[in-house]
């Protein structure tokens, strides 16, 4: 998992058995209720989520009012090397430290939306 100073923004897990290995990432996106809603509509709707889309859930006590949950699974079979583990690991790693950063102060702009769904779609793409 990966914290802030208040909560997870990132939860991953290995899991391998004998012949594969599994790694899942969970993206929470939390946004504040000024947001423009059609950003939202836009990060639901994207069709590149089709087969797994994020999940919207809706905490009106809290300053991240929205939060976004993007979930993907990804591996393959023993019979590549150990080293795409580690990449791919990296990878996950970077790409959710990059997307905490860029939403960090719970608000996405217009003008800024589609480099966050450029890096959203580097893991979680499901198309």
């Amino acid at each position: 998992m990966l914290f802030d100073s208040q909560k997870a923004f990132f939860r991953g897990y290995l899991n391998l058995s004998l012949d594969s290995w599994l790694i899942e990432s969970e993206f929470f996106l939390g946004l504040h209720r000024d947001n423009n809603p059609n950003i939202i509509h836009e990060i639901l709707g994207s069709s590149r989520y089709r087969g797994n889309p994020p999940k919207l859930y809706i905490y009106k006590d809290a300053p991240d009012y929205f939060e976004i949950n993007f979930y993907v699974g990804t591996g393959m079979s023993w019979g590549g090397s150990e080293d795409s583990i580690t990449e791919r690991l990296i990878e996950i790693i970077e790409v959710n430290t990059q997307l905490y950063e860029f939403s960090k102060g719970g608000v996405i702009s217009e003008k800024r939306l589609g480099d966050f769904l450029t890096l959203v779609n580097r893991i979680y793409e499901s198309y």
